[in-house]
């Protein structure tokens, strides 16, 4: 590398330093602009496996090329710079350029490239796949459908098979029958579907993409002027025979073919990869976001924007801008809008915020939000040792979170099934356009329930210089011998258990006068007297128990009444809480009894003939339909607290079942 090359041709002269030298210049040309994040992406990657196959080679053995290189000349992935951002997909050519391309199709010469032109318009192959198919690379599948079956050269994935159109297929016939015709001695297995016209006496060698590209650029240069649909003139040089797969690509996706379905037919592992084959267009996106943006409510369910009037380009400007994505919505709070979603005190409460907002693209993530807390819910409910009261009630989901999230989904659902059902396909249609590229929210930290908390700060002497890594706090070789670590850690160990020591006084003195005071003893509390955290309190067991055998004693009071301990007041609220439940007993019941009496009295008032008071029958009918919905929901409710319970009960059978069968 840059070492080497001053250093001679010894690679035992080469260190760490050197090798950040390199990737410090690497960043330093791109940061001038002299070298763009890919290519020194691609730079970094290249010499990471570079060394790493001079390593598995062993040729830094004694006696080899690379003998005496140094173990930490390597390239890790902290040193490699993070990929650049995908702007946003426009490789593709506009339909009314690609119209005009296909109608000037048999203007296209030599035959083969025409046939692999119009085979890359119509199935959106790379040009290397189509130059290399072989002459039997049409199959039928068991409908007779014809498909075609090719090789993904880049990818290593051989005998590749997609379905085709007829008007292909027959394409294809005809170019197997000119090269048959070409050839009539060859055996079929040694010729290609597009063999060159160059030195190429048995048909086995095909075009190569030079030729492609050279005698595509000529044909597209004899084309007039070409324009797009609103008359800007169209740039000749982005129609290369790459273009098409694009072209391919995006014609899929703006007919609604699923990404998954897309990524099968581009031969794609990754979704990701298929997205920066496509983007969703400028009318179809306004369209989305203002079907959706119809269906908008804030934290109480209340409608936004009931009319389906269409949003002005300011506004939808700031769908973009004035907003900032978070869980299951979009926050306006103007602060934490720019911050970037990571200024705000109350995060993951969004549903207890004014500012939060919503709409129907959310619906399944607030779902399965709502089976999460429910699961939860039942789960630190079950019976589970070694858990303080404190940290379960901490740990578990406010009822009124779970009641406001509900009541946002039953929001959503029932305004959905108020629609026609094109208005229902047209809402679902746009929802997915709309999931498609999410504004994601930001990543929550590690300490994101506790704002109040920092989050853990870099490691000291690190300084990242255009995405890697540099130590500049790293000694010389030749540095002295350290202290002995136990002579140097003592005076640390000595001021720590001194500082332990005075936390403990002063917790005891606040337990000490709390007591005298008479005032409330909690662990919370007697921490915020001693000026201590309250895990401090947790770590020293002593003075827990201590705090609770406090708890446990009565109250000086004036004497006028019982003493009140901590046992009296739980045994009441046993007895409160036993009588709720006696009291939700009675009111099922009497609303059972309500039920049949109004079943009743319904069917004595009916009578056989025509009702005396039309209004009154029509009001009484109203009544009883939502009473109808209102039981619905009620039972939605209880059918999903009876499958966050049957889930919980799975998981601690599963765990139970474990526990036995590690015992046997």
């Amino acid at each position: 590398m840059l070492a080497l090359a001053i250093t001679g041709s010894d690679p035992a002269a080469l260190g760490r330093g050197d090798l950040e030298n390199f990737l410090a210049r690497l960043a330093y040309l791109e940061a001038g602009g002299q070298l763009s994040r890919y290519r020194r992406n691609m730079i970094c990657r290249d010499v990471r496996e570079v060394l790493a196959g001079i390593r598995a080679l062993g040729l830094t053995r004694a006696g080899q090329p690379a003998a005496g290189l140094a173990g930490d000349v390597g390239v890790g992935r902290a040193d490699i710079p993070a990929d650049p951002e995908r702007g946003e997909p426009g490789r593709d050519l506009p339909p009314e350029i690609m119209t005009i391309l296909c109608a000037s199709l048999h203007t296209l010469g030599p035959a083969e490239v025409r046939a692999a032109t119009q085979i890359g318009i119509d199935t959106g192959r790379r040009p290397e796949d189509i130059l290399t198919l072989p002459l039997d690379c049409l199959a039928r599948d068991k409908d007779g459908g014809p498909v075609l079956v090719y090789d993904n050269v880049k990818a290593d994935r051989l005998g590749r098979r997609l379905p085709i159109s007829s008007a292909t297929a027959e394409v294809i016939t005809t170019q197997q029958q000119r090269v048959r015709q070409r050839f009539p001695h060859a055996p079929a297995a040694k010729l290609k579907l597009l063999p060159t016209t160059y030195r190429n006496p048995d048909g086995s060698k095909p075009i190569s993409r030079s030729t492609l590209e050279a005698r595509h650029r000529d044909w597209v240069s004899t084309l007039p002027a070409l324009s797009t649909r609103d008359g800007a003139l169209f740039d000749p040089a982005k129609i290369v025979p790459y273009a098409y797969r694009h072209s391919y690509a995006q014609r899929h996706a703006d007919a609604g073919v699923p990404i998954d379905v897309l990524a099968e037919l581009l031969d794609h592992r990754s979704y990701s990869v298929t997205r920066g084959y496509y983007r969703i267009g400028e009318d179809r996106r306004r369209d989305a976001v203002d079907k959706v943006t119809t269906l908008s409510f804030d934290r109480h369910g209340n409608r936004i924007w009931r009319d389906a009037r269409a949003l002005l380009d300011s506004e939808r400007a700031r769908h973009s801008v004035g907003e900032v994505a978070v869980p299951y919505g979009t926050c306006s709070e103007p602060s934490n809008v720019q911050a970037g979603g990571g200024a705000c005190p109350v995060r993951f409460r969004c549903a207890g915020c004014d500012h939060f907002r919503t709409n129907i693209s959310y619906l399944p993530d607030l779902t399965t939000y709502l089976d999460d807390l429910l699961r939860t819910r039942e789960r630190l409910n079950a019976t589970i040792d070694g858990v303080d009261d404190w940290a379960r009630a901490d740990a578990t989901p406010a009822q009124e979170e779970i009641i406001r999230i509900r009541h946002l989904i039953t929001t959503i659902k029932r305004d959905v099934t108020e629609l026609g059902d094109a208005e229902q396909a047209q809402i679902g249609e746009a929802v997915a356009v709309v999931r498609r590229h999410p504004r994601r929210p930001r990543r929550p930290s590690r300490h994101a329930r506790h704002p109040g908390r920092a989050p853990r700060s870099a490691p000291r002497g690190r300084h990242h210089l255009g995405g890697h890594r540099v130590n500049t706090t790293a000694k010389p070789r030749h540095a002295a011998k350290a202290a002995s670590p136990d002579m140097r850690a003592q005076p640390m160990l000595d001021g720590r258990n001194a500082d332990s020591a005075r936390r403990r006084q002063r917790v005891i003195t606040a337990l000490d006068r709390a007591a005298a005071d008479g005032t409330e003893i909690s662990a919370a509390g007697i921490a915020r007297a001693a000026g201590v955290d309250r895990t401090f309190l947790y770590r020293h067991r002593d003075l827990l128990e201590k705090i609770h055998a406090l708890q446990a004693e009565p109250v000086t009071g004036d004497g006028t009444g019982p003493a009140v301990t901590r046992a009296s007041l739980q045994a009441d609220l046993l007895a409160a809480h036993e009588r709720a439940v006696r009291l939700s007993t009675r009111i099922q019941h009497l609303e059972k009894r309500l039920s049949e009496a109004l079943g009743d009295q319904a069917w004595r008032e009916s009578g056989l003939g025509a009702p005396a008071d039309i209004d009154a029958l029509s009001q009484k009918i109203t009544s009883l339909e939502q009473q109808v919905t209102d039981l619905r929901l009620q039972l939605e409710e209880r059918d999903d607290d009876l499958a966050a319970s049957r889930a919980t009960n799975r998981e601690l059978m599963t765990q139970l079942n474990n526990k036995t069968r590690r015992a046997r």
